[in-house]
């Protein structure tokens, strides 16, 4: 059972600028926005975006769509979606983070590979995020962690999360090989096994699943108005193939009259 609509409802944002690696998150002061008709059954409201690291799962997604909101450039050009939709192909995957995700299969495209084809559906969030391009058991020699396969990291990668037996640690990079990482403790022991997870980036890419849809649609389009032209053609060719079979017949039958007028002049 509902309670009754709010008039408002009021949120807290995370600044991203003063959260700290241990975790402590910093929040703007309260901010309280008059929100229409979404008021009844809302529980989240936010005024920009939101980001998780983990699933999303809902009953239904509605987005704006609505014309007053879009200056239109024009109907989009279904012959050329279809063209980059071949180019599209569909990858089967395990996610590196098994910690996360387990041995769970996943069907679906890589972001790089739709960027090259179709950019406009693949997007650098800014945000900083780790990422799992490690994640495996390191040796500690001092400030130096080697590992048993290579590394391969940007040079411009700057942060390592790792984990002791204390729990997650942050530390500055200092240096890069393909095997080792040299890492600025800044006084921190690690205690125990260590498993180094990866580096902090803020360029991971996202992909607008919709646009890619709405690029399915246009080329499915496409290729409705083809089967339409070959059903059309096909259409013809048997009309033509019915007319061909009327007028052999009526040739065959000729034929055999003049076969037979032949026979009996012969006679």
């Amino acid at each position: 059972m509902h309670g009754p609509a709010a008039t408002s409802l009021t949120y807290y944002g995370i600044s991203p600028e003063s959260g700290s690696f241990e975790g402590t998150l910093i929040t703007y002061p309260n901010y309280t926005n008059d929100i229409g008709t979404f008021n009844t059954n809302t529980s989240i409201y936010a005024d920009g975006n939101i980001i998780s690291v983990g699933k999303l799962s809902v009953a239904q997604t509605s987005l704006f769509s609505d014309e007053r909101i879009k200056n239109i450039i024009g109907k989009s050009d279904s012959g050329k979606d279809l063209s980059i939709l071949k180019k599209l192909s569909i990858t089967n995957y395990r996610m590196k983070d098994e910690g996360l995700y387990g041995k769970q299969e996943f069907k679906k495209i890589i972001a790089q590979e739709v960027e090259s084809v179709y950019p406009q559906a693949v997007s650098k969030s800014g945000v900083k995020n780790f990422i799992p391009n490690i994640y495996q058991l390191a040796k500690q020699n001092g400030s130096v962690f080697t590992f048993e396969k290579p590394v391969a990291i940007a040079k411009e990668d700057k942060f390592l999360k790792i984990y002791d037996e204390t729990g997650e640690i942050i530390l500055e990079i200092q240096n890069i090989t393909p095997n080792s990482i040299t890492v600025n403790l800044d006084g921190k022991r690690l205690k125990g096994q260590l498993f180094v997870y990866g580096t902090e980036v803020s360029d991971l890419r996202t992909v607008d699943y919709d646009a890619l849809s709405m690029l399915n649609i246009s080329a499915t389009q496409e290729l409705a108005k083809k089967i339409e032209a070959l059903e059309s053609e096909n259409k013809v060719l048997k009309k033509s193939n019915v007319e061909m079979q009327h007028t052999q017949t009526i040739f065959e039958e000729r034929l055999k009259r003049l076969e037979s007028y032949s026979a009996s002049f012969q006679k």
